[in-house]
């Protein structure tokens, strides 16, 4: 998944600045997270009733997580900025409530429920794909030169991987 690059911009608002890196940090901290949990697994491991499980608690904290600092960072002063904000705190909200949703009807399931399997591997479906396009938080920006201008002094604008 291509994210936009930014250079830095000498000058950047500095509330302006402080608030990119926190949407940036979220979208990005996600992401970077989710990826590096994907590596931990063995690639041998079989889909059971317990991985998915785990994988669907690990979703869900890591959405509610980016659902937390995307709150925390408040409003933009930016339309445009707020505009992307919203969008992204809806597209985690959904992925974290489609996780643990998932995850707690799989945990009350009996042993060996087939169709309880098939709802947790939806509920990871339903998950990901909330959040399949919200990887690049700079591009929903663009619009606005000075938030712009801030991503390119913020760090966490800057994705590592």
């Amino acid at each position: 998944m291509a994210t936009s690059t930014v250079t830095s911009a000498p000058g950047a608002d500095a509330k302006a600045v402080a608030w990119m890196d926190g949407l940036c940090g979220a979208v990005h901290g996600y992401r970077l997270a989710v990826n590096e949990d994907a590596k931990k697994r063995p690639k041998s491991e079989v889909a059971t009733a317990k991985t998915i499980g785990e994988s669907l608690g690990r979703y869900a904290e890591l959405a509610g997580k980016a659902v937390e600092e995307l709150n925390a960072i408040g409003a933009s002063a930016v339309p445009v900025g707020e505009s992307a904000r919203k969008s992204f705190v809806d597209k985690f909200t959904a992925a974290r409530d489609a996780a643990a949703n998932g995850k707690a009807k799989l945990e009350a399931a009996k042993a060996g429920d087939s169709k309880a399997l098939d709802a947790a591997i939806e509920a990871m479906n339903a998950a990901q794909n909330a959040v399949m396009e919200a990887v690049d938080p700079v591009s929903p920006i663009a619009g606005s030169p000075e938030l712009m201008a801030a991503a390119a002094s913020a760090p966490k604008c800057k994705p590592t991987s």
